[in-house]
């Protein structure tokens, strides 16, 4: 029989009839059997089947033609009839075995059969249920799954353990409550009891509802795991933060040939310390701790599911047993008491093989998201960057930032926003997860805008504060060119202003008009809408110039006009002023007429008035030249002044330094002795006695004030001798030894106490003994 181009089973169908094959349980707990030769001898049965099957479709189509030649076919060996149309059976005694055959069923009672009909379909029902939500159709939150499978869990379990075994509980009563004694409910005798046939039956309903809560957990486990594994990727290759190969087998796929969309949703997030950033919503590895824990919660809710005995033949039970239907359970289980035959525990056995499969898989499926973290070290700048921190540096005083080195500062942020926004995915599988990456993008790229738009507003605050210190500047400047001058000073004040000042100011402005017009240019590059105001300021500071220009040339006509002005009020205050001087001329000539020493201090105080009105007259001279000067006029000469100034000295010398004499001399003789300023003293002594010399040369030709400046001189020089004893005795550091010393000079006591004065001095005669005083005053 040719086999070479018939196709053998698919790999899919040798391992599901290997392990088929292998789950008996004579193969349990031995070493892996060699299945080659088994495979061999299904795969050689499977070709000539199929060569069978070609061969009579193609014979039953083509015939004799599909093949050249005389072809006769054997004729087909005709199926002997058999005499009988039943099976031989042996001799047998009917009656007795029809006999046994009641005596040891309980399915020969019309009752019975009903109930035994109505707990299978109840037993049916139940085992359509499921421990496990499997219906998983999208991607949950790991709090949403386990809230799910928990409540999954729940339902299974209070099914089973409360309405399941209450509804057979209650079908068994209703059937049996008029069974006679055959099955009697309210049988007493448990002896009885354990003979009839009552207790078969709920054996065998015990029987039927373990079957169906193993079927359930069989079902239901695999079930779930093979549901589990389908959604993690036989292989994960972390590649990059926006690309993840995930790699599925063909029979993860769905019936149209589509992927598993991942099934558990985490997110990746920027919280935290920044060193440490980013971080899952939680740790992925509590995956594998809730899958395990719903894997056992399982088991654990359906262990304790009762028996219908004990609650239908409540007279042969203590109330507080409780005695449970044998389930399913995990031998390996840690913490789990198990007290079961090998046989038992061996059974339950595939338990923990899906449990730690389901663990492989699910540790597996949980390794690449640590990977794909780990590829976020690349952003970390991102993650350190403080937007504060940056914000300081646009609105650092000290070193205030330019147009352009913002500009560029924007364009960085713009651009990494841009960078990130594309490299950063929202959502990415990896492995059964999908990451939720769209917060941590968000974040990140909210740094970068924020930046962005505080480098706008700094370079729009920029902008505007060199608008408005243009504008003010100007303003400043053309409000002082408006402002019209009151003197000739003022006048050639803004002159100077105008032909100096302003276009050095003007210039410097230019240079902020174009700082400002910059800033705005770049604006207009980021699209950047001005306000009304902002656009009126802007061109209002760029037209400045001209308008002050313009400004400039109407003011030099007004201030010509001014001019002309000004100096007509100064020539008539120059009028005035001579006329003045002609009075003070006279004033001054009357000082010879003061001939009395007695009216020492009113004629002082005369001088000194006139001494002031001359200087008054002094500065209005300046006043007036300067004027003149500034005005390029004529400088008119006040030789006058000088004269009335050289007329005035000596009448000035001599009633101030005789005023200063008298007042000196009466405190120098009355105020107490320590108050006496011997230094003063001796500068005015000197001072008057030189000032009196010159001002009796000056008044030769004037015998009676020349008397009173002689009187005063005598006065002084006759003081003047007393000046060195006033130096010796007021020496600074005079202690109690040097006035006893003095006083043993003297022959009596020189000491300053109360009432000791000038005058004191002067009448002890202390002037004999000025060397010994002088000597002893320096010691």
């Amino acid at each position: 029989m040719p086999s070479d181009e018939i196709p053998e089973l698919g790999s899919e169908n040798i391992t599901r009839i290997v392990n088929k094959a292998l789950t008996a349980r004579s193969f349990k707990g031995r070493s892996q059997p060699d299945t080659q030769p088994l495979i061999n001898e299904v795969n050689s049965d499977f070709a000539k089947t199929m060569n069978k099957i070609i061969f009579d479709k193609h014979m039953k189509g083509k015939g004799k033609e599909l093949i050249g030649g005389n072809l006769i076919l054997p004729p087909k060996k005709k199926a002997i009839c058999p005499y009988y149309g039943m099976i031989g059976i042996p001799q047998y005694s009917f009656p007795e075995r029809f006999a046994e055959f009641c005596y040891a069923s309980v399915l020969t009672r019309m009752e019975a059969i009903k109930a035994d009909e109505r707990i299978n379909l109840e037993c049916l029902e139940a085992a359509e249920k499921e421990v496990f939500n499997t219906n998983l159709m999208k991607t949950l939150k790991l709090e949403e799954f386990k809230q799910i499978e928990v409540s999954s869990i729940s339902q299974c379990s209070y099914y089973l353990r409360e309405t399941w075994v209450s509804k057979i509980k209650d079908i068994i009563k209703e059937k049996f409550k008029e069974s006679g004694d055959l099955m009697n409910l309210e049988e007493s005798n448990y002896d009885l009891y354990l003979k009839g046939k009552l207790k078969k039956f709920l054996t065998l309903a015990k029987i039927r509802m373990q079957e169906t809560v193993i079927e359930l957990f069989d079902k239901s486990y695999k079930k779930f795991v093979k549901t589990i594994l389908k959604f993690i990727p036989e292989r994960i290759n972390v590649i990059s933060v926006s690309e993840i190969e995930n790699a599925y087998s063909e029979y993860q796929a769905d019936d149209a040939g589509h992927n598993p969309i991942p099934l558990f949703s985490i997110e990746l997030a920027a919280i935290g310390k920044p060193e440490e950033m980013p971080v899952f919503s939680y740790e992925p590895k509590k995956l594998i701790d809730i899958m395990m824990w719903l894997y056992d919660k399982g088991i654990d809710d359906l262990q304790n599911i009762s028996q219908v005995e004990p609650k239908v033949m409540t007279k042969f039970f203590k109330a507080m047993l409780k005695t449970n239907l044998r389930v399913p359970f995990r031998p390996n289980k840690k913490g789990a008491i198990i007290n079961a035959e090998k046989k038992e525990l061996e059974d339950n056995a595939w338990l923990d093989e899906n449990y730690e499969k389901l663990k492989s898989e699910i540790t597996r499926a949980v390794i690449p998201l640590e990977a794909y973290r780990a590829l976020f070290a690349h952003y970390k700048d991102e993650f350190l960057l403080s937007v504060e921190e940056e914000k300081k540096k646009f609105e650092d005083q000290e070193n205030p930032i330019s147009a352009q080195e913002l500009k560029k500062a924007i364009n960085k942020h713009r651009e990494m926003e841009k960078i990130l926004a594309r490299e950063i995915p929202k959502t990415l599988q990896v492995s059964c997860f999908l990451v939720d990456c769209s917060e941590m993008g968000m974040k990140l790229r909210s740094k970068h805008v924020e930046l962005a738009t505080e480098g706008k507003k700094t370079l729009r605050e920029k902008a505007r504060a060199i608008t408005s210190g243009i504008i003010e500047a100007f303003d400043a400047m053309r409000n002082k060119i408006k402002k019209l001058p009151t003197t000739i000073e003022e006048l050639t004040n803004l002159r100077n202003y105008i032909s100096s000042d302003i276009p050095n100011l003007v210039e410097k402005q230019k240079i902020e008009i174009d700082k400002m017009m910059e800033a705005y240019d770049i604006l207009d590059e980021y699209m950047e809408k001005l306000n009304r105001e902002e656009n009126q300021n802007k061109w209002a500071a760029f037209r400045k110039p001209k308008e002050l220009n313009e400004l400039i040339e109407e003011q030099k006509a007004v201030l010509l006009k001014k001019e002309e002005t000004l100096f007509g009020s100064m020539q008539a205050q120059q009028a005035e002023f001579k006329e003045e001087l002609v009075k003070i001329e006279e004033i001054v000539a009357n000082m010879k007429n003061f001939t009395d020493i007695n009216n020492y201090e009113e004629v002082a105080r005369k001088a000194q008035t006139l001494r002031e009105k001359l200087k008054e007259c002094k500065e209005k001279e300046k006043g007036f030249n300067l004027r003149e000067s500034l005005l390029n006029k004529p400088l008119t000469d006040y030789g006058q002044l000088r004269q009335i100034e050289k007329d005035f000295l000596p009448y000035d010398n001599l009633w101030t330094t005789t005023e200063k004499w008298f007042r000196s001399k009466h405190s120098w003789h009355n105020d107490p002795w320590e108050k006496l300023d011997a230094p003063a003293m001796d500068n005015l002594v000197q001072e008057s006695s030189k000032i009196l010399s010159q001002t009796i040369r000056a008044f030769k030709e004037m015998p009676a004030i020349l008397k009173i400046a002689e009187q005063v001189k005598l006065e002084v020089e006759n003081f003047k001798v007393y000046v060195p004893l006033v130096l010796a005795l007021r020496t600074e550091g005079m202690k109690e030894r040097h006035w006893d010393e003095i006083s043993q000079l003297v022959k009596f006591e020189v000491r300053p106490k109360e009432g000791f004065t000038m005058t004191t001095v002067e009448n002890m005669n202390l002037l004999n003994y000025l060397p010994d005083i002088e000597k002893a005053a320096e010691k």
